[in-house]
């Protein structure tokens, strides 16, 4: 393996916080380096100065002589009259001919899965946004690609596409992600930037799974180094209370030897402080009874397009439920109907007496953001009562992780993951029966995922829980509940879901797959033109139509008049149904069938 690029006493503050201090390490051709670490560690800021859009406060960067560098930020704003041709187009050299521009452009379209022609990119749905921002890069043919969240907010399927492009591309890449299992799936090396360690980073060769297994082994090593330093230093410090005034040259060097090994304590406390996680824990009432909630044949629709029909759902203590489909399947319409907070069209949904539901909804709309961290976590005092216990609120603010010179911060301004763990610290003040969990890991790192996690396996009450973090759900939930087009399934495994959903997108090729260029046939040029626009109409009809069934579930959830949005929903609904008639007719012709 050959050097693409070294850093070398990397030092970064932000005001007087210090982000990262005298990092060094090189990256080699062919590595794709994982890059975790705790919020606010400095990852992205670090992945922008490596990418040269950002300058260091010391230290040097060098890399290869004319390497090409693609960075990929954690979302991406498009033009709103772009098409796809015109995006990828700004992202190629500008040396290229323009037979070798269009040859680029068809290469990587194939690979994406886009058809031919032109797209207005506004009217992508956000997968495949987020595949046009990472075809965008791959067109300049990288040879080092920086990736900064790209599983954000992604379903299963386009995480799946961009494992494939990631374990296939011929480029090293270092990916800053907190999805457990995409990072086993796609890296050889995994970098935690974090103050626990001497030198700012751990680093370590192979899969994400070897990362734990040797991290273990260092955070080991580290606390028994910190026990062996407070041993010296508690014996130098008894022979320093017994020597006399008078100092011999002797004498002399070993108090500054004790000194050294002061400070030497004082810095490795520091760092094992620095690294503290939070403390999740999720309060249950004690309550006896076994059933919970039971939903018995309950459907809903919204408009024509069935969310669920004659579903049936037992939640009793212990019952840990994953509910999976892709983004738009009404995953979140089901929690709502289970809690309560929407009606059903029929079937019934049965509470125990007295049910106490904790709810965490993605849009995290439950937080107040007009007033402090201090006056959410506690409204009429400095004091909250948790586990039947008063503590003060920066005592257990700080068991999120948030610091004293915070508490008087307007909630609106706390960062995505800070906004998160404020949610989770407000919800576990409450003790519950059952935990709805709607996408609670979105910007949580890795060691707060971890605490979320043993947190819920052992809470006694009933979990449901709807997240895109693969390894949260295959270590958390015992059954999965699959929605998929208004038809429902019980799965016993995450494998048997994506087998589920690999078979449903191969009887679909042109909505979400490549497909090669349809023969003619019996058609015409102006309707093999219409068969190569077919998908990103469907598309963009699907689009416009799921925002119109989130438009009517917040409409039916408070109650409000309906029937506008209903009309429209109708009419989008309609245009789907008679895109997908055309295409197959389109294609059952171009196929040469009668």
């Amino acid at each position: 393996m050959s050097n693409l690029l070294t850093c070398n006493k990397l030092t970064k503050s932000f005001g007087v916080r210090p982000l990262f201090d005298g990092l060094s390490f090189s990256i080699e051709d062919g590595e794709r380096i994982g890059m975790i670490g705790p919020n606010g560690a400095g990852k992205s800021t670090l992945l922008k100065i490596l990418a040269g859009l950002e300058d260091s406060d010391g230290g040097t960067v060098i890399s290869r002589k004319g390497l090409r560098i693609a960075y990929l930020p954690q979302s991406e704003s498009f033009d709103s009259h772009a098409t796809i041709d015109s995006t990828l187009e700004a992202h190629l050299p500008h040396h290229l001919s323009a037979a070798e521009r269009a040859s680029r452009i068809g290469e990587i379209r194939s690979r994406v899965g886009f058809p031919e022609g032109v797209e207005i990119v506004s009217n992508l749905s956000g997968g495949f946004q987020k595949r046009l921002a990472i075809a965008s890069r791959l067109i300049s043919q990288p040879e080092l690609f920086f990736l900064d969240e790209p599983t954000n907010h992604l379903d299963l399927e386009t995480i799946l596409w961009l494992e494939e492009v990631l374990r296939n591309g011929d480029f090293a890449a270092i990916i800053i992600s907190h999805d457990r299992t995409f990072l086993q799936n796609t890296t050889n090396r995994t970098i935690e930037i974090s103050r626990r360690y001497p030198e700012g980073f751990l680093s370590v060769s192979g899969g994400y799974r070897d990362f734990l297994e040797q991290r273990e082994a260092r955070l080991n090593q580290l606390e028994q180094q910190e026990r062996n330093l407070a041993n010296a230093v508690r014996r130098e410090t008894e022979w320093l209370r017994r020597q006399p005034r008078a100092r011999t040259t002797k004498s002399s060097a070993r108090i500054q030897a004790a000194q050294d090994l002061i400070g030497a304590l004082g810095a490795a406390r520091s760092r094992s402080q620095a690294q503290r996680e939070a403390e999740v824990e999720f309060s249950a009432t004690g309550r006896e009874t076994k059933r919970l909630v039971v939903a018995e044949g309950i459907s809903k629709k919204f408009g024509d397009r069935p969310i669920v029909s004659n579903l049936d759902v037992i939640l009793q203590k212990g019952t840990k439920l994953g509910i999976v489909g892709r983004n738009g399947s009404g995953k979140s319409t089901v929690l709502k109907l289970l809690a309560k907070q929407l009606e059903v069209d029929s079937g019934e949904v049965w509470h125990a007496q007295k049910l106490k539901i904790v709810s965490f909804d993605q849009q995290r709309k439950s937080i107040d953001r007009t007033v402090s961290l201090r006056r959410y976590l506690a409204p009429d005092s400095d004091t909250v009562v948790f586990q039947g216990r008063e503590l003060h609120v920066a005592a257990y603010a700080a068991r999120y992780l948030f610091r004293a010179d915070q508490l008087d911060t307007q909630t609106s301004f706390l960062s995505g993951g800070e906004q998160a763990r404020l949610l989770i610290a407000k919800l576990i003040l409450e003790p519950a029966d059952v935990l709805l969990l709607d996408e609670p890991t979105n910007d949580l790192d890795i060691d707060t995922v971890d605490a979320l996690e043993e947190s819920l396996l052992s809470f006694p009450g009933a979990v449901v829980l709807i997240t895109h973090d693969r390894s949260l759900l295959e270590s958390v939930c015992d059954l999965f509940l699959v929605l998929k087009d208004g038809e429902t399934e019980y799965v016993a495994s995450m494998a048997q879901w994506q087998q589920i959903l690999l078979a449903k997108k191969t009887t679909k090729p042109a909505k979400a797959s490549a497909r090669s260029e349809p023969s003619s046939g019996s058609l015409s040029k102006e309707e093999v033109r219409e068969l190569n626009k077919m998908s990103q109409e469907i598309e963009r009809a699907e689009k416009k139509m799921n925002e119109l069934e989130e438009q009517l579930a917040e409409a039916a959830t408070a109650k409000a008049d309906i029937s506008s949005v209903n009309e429209d929903y109708q009419a989008a609904r309609s245009r789907v149904e008679e895109l997908y008639i055309r295409w197959a007719e389109l294609e059952k012709r171009a196929n040469g069938d009668s």
